[in-house]
């Protein structure tokens, strides 16, 4: 846990010192990229046969990643919510300036 709460760290110190939109973008990917496989290494390993009460059958590594996996796409995309906000808005200013020309 200590690991995961560093690498976020160092993507978030990388994300505040970038100067461009792309670079902000690539900090936050590679932070949450790298924290994702590693949980989802451990998770997997984890669950990975084991069955708890109550469970039907036990755990899969597979399902696990794939759980991981989905979960990770939307968390992708809230995190890339603003950067692509801000594209939009460069490409909505760049369609004005053409319309004006």
């Amino acid at each position: 846990m200590v690991v995961l709460s560093l690498i976020l760290a160092a993507g978030a110190l990388t994300y505040m010192r970038s100067t461009e939109i792309w670079q902000r973008a690539l900090a936050l990917l590679s932070g949450l990229g790298l924290s994702w496989a590693a949980a989802t290494v451990y998770l997997a390993h984890y669950w990975d046969g084991r069955q708890e009460r109550g469970m039907p059958r036990p755990g899969e590594w597979s399902k696990t990643v794939q759980w991981m996996t989905d979960d990770g796409v939307g968390l992708v995309a809230l995190l890339l919510a603003p950067a692509l906000l801000g594209l939009v808005r460069i490409f909505v200013k760049s369609i004005k300036t053409l319309r004006a020309a």
